[in-house]
């Protein structure tokens, strides 16, 4: 995916309709242009979520956290959809360290929040970036069976250039003057015989 201003979302890895409240926003988002290989790309969003969601805190991943899974996906546009089930892939999709969030804060009476930053380095080609979130919910009063929702928002056309090359450093030349001063009594050749003693026959 890879709009830069709308959330795309899975339930148990299908596509679906967001819910209401549960959204992901870009706060610091990547440049398309300006980046070469070996660059630390910073990456911040606002994840949202429903507070009447019942939250399965120790589903899958999940470990007593709130969001179970964030983290930074990048695909080359070669590999086509860059989406949460796409694995790394060595060349062509590389993952961020994944984040547990459980720091979060109520924005509304029925939408919490929290803010998430993290980074990711990219070798040069073209890019699709996603900010992905995972959290899971408790079915009908049973958290043994939780359900996993996914989110992502997107950013296509990255552009990152070879690492840059450091200029070649300069070298001084010394040129020879081609009219040097004359040395102190040096003799002008092109006046040889002129001080020669003349021979007085008289």
């Amino acid at each position: 995916q890879g709009d830069i201003d709308t959330a795309y979302c899975w339930d148990d890895n299908e596509l679906v309709t967001c819910a209401r409240y549960w959204d992901a926003k870009w706060v610091k988002t990547l440049p398309r242009t300006g980046l070469f290989a070996g660059d630390t790309l910073d990456v911040t969003v606002d994840l949202f979520y429903p507070l009447d969601w019942e939250i399965d805190l120790w589903g899958p991943r999940g470990n007593g956290n709130l969001y179970s899974h964030v983290n930074i996906h990048a695909c080359k546009t070669t590999t086509g959809q860059c989406i949460p089930s796409v694995g790394a892939n060595p060349g062509l999709v590389t993952h961020s360290p994944a984040l547990k969030i459980n720091e979060t804060s109520i924005t509304s009476e029925k939408m919490g929040t929290a803010q998430v930053s993290t980074s990711i380095v990219l070798e040069a080609g073209e890019w699709t970036v996603i900010m992905h979130a995972q959290m899971f919910t408790c079915t009908t009063g049973l958290c043994g069976d939780s359900i996993k929702h996914d989110i992502a928002v997107g950013l296509t056309g990255i552009q990152v250039q070879e690492s840059k090359t450091p200029p070649a450093p300069l070298v001084e030349v010394e040129v020879p003057d081609p009219n040097p001063p004359e040395s102190p009594g040096a003799k002008d050749p092109s006046k040889d015989g002129e001080d020669a003693p003349k021979d007085d026959k008289n």
